[in-house]
């Protein structure tokens, strides 16, 4: 390179900082016109969406960066190659502690533009792009913002730490994993029901709240989920804040029969799991009560009793629309196959007994996994 094409640090990192500043721009103009035309809430919501696809994208792209540098794919080795320009931003390192990273940001071009606007509250659902993009990169990893200068702060604090650090945080971690292969038959049920805008929706025994979150990220509703399990709750509360969705999912502690929610009030109730615990001729007309006249109840349970439960749904005012069964090579494939190898790649195994049991279970009885998904309609007149 000839001497006269090489510039001086100074003048490249005003230029740097001059994009920044024209990226904040650009997300601000785009983001004020979705705002406009969506409304607040589902605006936000979308560009929210849009911003995680763009970090879990860069997220990737910095995995395989490390790898081919052969650097230990950790989450604490994220910034040990740069995915931003390291000109433009002024960042300290502070003394991690042990399985964290911890920068401080004194200067970012962007947040400079959206302070210097007045639009704090639109650059900050710009700044979830850093969660997205570590969870991708690692996921077992989880990316805090301590301090951020959008939030009135003096600078930007950033913690990256393992997730896995705590063994509770672990099994929830694994069972999430494999409970959101199980997915796409929840999504096939619910494709079943006929589209509805901006529904109100139960998740009745929720759990950790993958299926929640799940239909959450297609629906723009809002959703109930519900859930006796305290620690369970505690796991999808810091999973709804992590994806900015507490405006719309609604977390509850509560049994079946002690949750006071506004009945006839839900378009869909789903209920995975649920009846074969409180029992099925019980818990069925408590789950109805919650539909308005002509909703829609998403039940999936285990396949056993199947022509006693279909009698069951016709005196509740049920319609079965559509129903369908997941084997037990679906159950073994999507879930305890992937169960059985993160167990074993886990360092806490005593921690698994009960999963340990299952996965047994299965191997001996496989039989016995066999479930089945009801798509039911209440009676539009029902009630009335």
């Amino acid at each position: 390179m000839a001497e006269d094409d090489v510039i001086k640090q100074e003048v490249a990192a005003i230029q740097v900082r001059q994009m920044g500043r024209m990226m904040a721009s650009l997300f601000y103009h785009m983001t004020k016109e979705v705002l406009s035309e969506l409304g607040e809430e589902r605006g936000t919501e979308l560009v929210s969406r849009a911003i995680k696809a763009f970090g879990s994208e860069r997220g990737n792209q910095h995995k395989e960066h490390i790898l081919a540098e052969g650097i230990e794919h950790l989450p604490e080795n994220y910034v040990e190659l740069a995915d931003l320009p390291w000109l433009g931003w002024d960042i300290e390192k502070a003394e991690p502690e042990e399985n964290k990273t911890h920068i401080k940001i004194t200067h970012c071009p962007l947040a400079e533009y959206w302070k210097e606007k007045g639009v704090q509250k639109i650059g900050r659902i710009y700044c979830s792009v850093d969660q997205a993009k570590y969870e991708s990169f690692h996921p077992s990893s989880e990316y805090v913002h301590l301090k951020n200068v959008l939030d009135g702060d003096e600078y930007c604090e950033m913690v990256c730490r393992r997730k896995n650090t705590d063994s509770l945080l672990n099994l929830n971690q694994i069972k999430d994993d494999c409970r959101k292969n199980l997915i796409p038959y929840t999504l096939k049920a619910f494709s079943m029901i006929p589209a509805i805008d901006q529904p109100l929706i139960l998740d009745m025994g929720c759990g950790t709240g993958v299926p929640s979150l799940a239909l959450a990220e297609i629906y723009f509703g809002s959703i109930w989920a519900v859930d006796s399990d305290s620690e369970s709750l505690e796991w999808l509360k810091q999973k709804v804040e992590v994806l900015n969705f507490s405006h719309r999912v609604k977390i509850s502690q509560a049994s079946l029969f002690d949750v006071h929610l506004p009945v006839g009030s839900f378009d869909i109730v789903l209920a995975e799991g649920l009846l074969n615990v409180v029992g099925f001729e019980k818990g069925l007309p408590v789950l109805v009560d919650f539909l308005k006249p002509g909703g829609h109840l998403i039940i999936h349970d285990e396949l056993k009793d199947d022509p006693e439960k279909q009698r069951i749904f016709a005196r509740h005012d049920l319609e079965l629309l559509q129903a369908f069964e997941l084997d037990e090579n679906v159950w073994w494939q999507d879930y305890y196959a992937y169960l059985e190898k993160s167990i074993q790649l886990a360092k806490n195994a005593s921690l698994f007994e009960n999963e340990r049991k299952e996965i047994a279970e299965i191997k001996k009885y496989p039989e016995k996994f066999r479930s089945i998904y009801y798509v039911l309609q209440k009676h539009p007149q029902s009630g009335e």
